[in-house]
């Protein structure tokens, strides 16, 4: 039996899902906006009533079990501390709720400000710090309550960027350091890489894909999956070397394993892989789409375009500023996203 267990059912917000974890497992929740992420978290905290649930812990069954008692605490992006009180009391504030001494519970409350490393600002209240300090305090605030299960909803998504890294390393060292088993919801692929050793995909409510971080990242096999993962992934079924998509075909690498003709499965190629042309070329065995684009942006090296397929969907191609140049796109205008069929793996479902 795992450490934790949870199944869920609230048909209002459409969720209906089931997870399980190791104790000490750090997992990362994905999953498009309104996929029920946040529901989930608060049904397993007992802050939500859903319609149907079973949630284990540590061998308790927490169905009947008030949020307070259920030694799960839940983290989100705004650290909600009392305004009135320091932060030694704020982080003091859960053992002494559990009838901790008040001088037993300050001495936990100054462990754990030191453990994220901001012990000098004890007795400062919330409005004299920075955000970045602040959420700090709130992880040790709720470190300090002795939890079981650790939710964390997307604890760094008000933060700067060199704030959120920061913290990112702060967080990756106490979990580790602590052994807390953890469910954290983001929508940043640096907060998986540097935190969880374990991906569950959230889409409209049904937990759809779940894995180690590695296997999931490489070969993805749910479209959310791949989207975080930063590749293409066009689902159909499979015949030998082709994936079918209605009436749009894929040539890729087949399976290993074979799989059986007909089978469900996907496609997975990379971004960086895909070739943009005014005119459908010619050659050796390739996949070449005329797709529609939808979308451009810059990043580090160069320059996505999003195209749409009328059969296989949103597809990515990167290329270079030179090269988008040179093609002179806009949003709507048709172009050939052309990709080797040695580039394309395929995967049974």
């Amino acid at each position: 039996m795992s450490w934790f267990e949870a199944r869920v059912r609230l048909a209002q917000r459409g969720l209906d899902a089931s997870l399980e974890l190791a104790e000490g497992e750090v997992a990362v929740l994905i999953g498009p906006n309104g996929s029920g992420k946040s529901s989930l978290l608060k049904v397993v905290s007992g802050l939500l009533t859903p319609d149907e649930a079973r949630v284990r812990l540590a061998g308790r069954d927490l169905d009947r079990v008030p949020a307070h008692r259920r030694r799960v605490v839940q983290l989100t992006q705004q650290p909600k501390l009392f305004p009135h009180l320091s932060l030694l009391d704020n982080v003091a504030f859960a053992p002494r709720a559990a009838g901790t001494s008040r001088q037993r519970a300050a001495e936990r409350a100054k462990e754990f400000l030191a453990l994220v490393g901001i012990p000098e600002l004890a007795q400062r209240r919330p409005v004299e710090v920075s955000g970045g300090q602040a959420q700090r305090a709130a992880i040790a605030r709720a470190l300090a309550a002795e939890p079981q299960l650790l939710l964390l909803d997307e604890p760094f998504a008000a933060l700067d960027v060199e704030v959120a890294a920061e913290l990112r390393q702060v967080l990756r060292r106490v979990l580790r350091e602590t052994g807390r088993t953890t469910v954290l919801v983001t929508h940043d692929l640096l907060d998986a890489l540097a935190l969880a050793e374990r991906i569950l995909v959230l889409e409209q409510g049904k937990l759809v894909e779940q894995g180690p971080l590695r296997e999931i990242l490489s070969r993805p096999r749910s479209r959310f999956g791949a989207r975080f993962a930063g590749v293409n992934l066009v689902a159909g079924e499979l015949w030998g070397t082709e994936l079918r998509s209605g009436d749009g075909v894929v040539l890729g690498r087949p399976p290993t394993p074979a799989a059986a003709p007909g089978a469900s499965g996907v496609a997975l190629f990379r971004p960086a892989a895909v070739s943009v042309h005014l005119q459908p070329p010619h050659g050796s065995p390739r996949n070449s789409w005329l797709v529609r684009l939808a979308g451009v942006e810059a990043y580090a090296e160069g320059v996505r375009l999003r195209g749409t397929h009328q059969e296989l969907g949103e597809l990515s191609a990167d290329i270079t500023a030179a090269a988008a140049a040179e093609l002179n796109l806009t949003i709507g205008d048709g172009c050939w996203f052309v990709v080797k069929a040695q580039e394309v793996e395929l995967l049974e479902r």
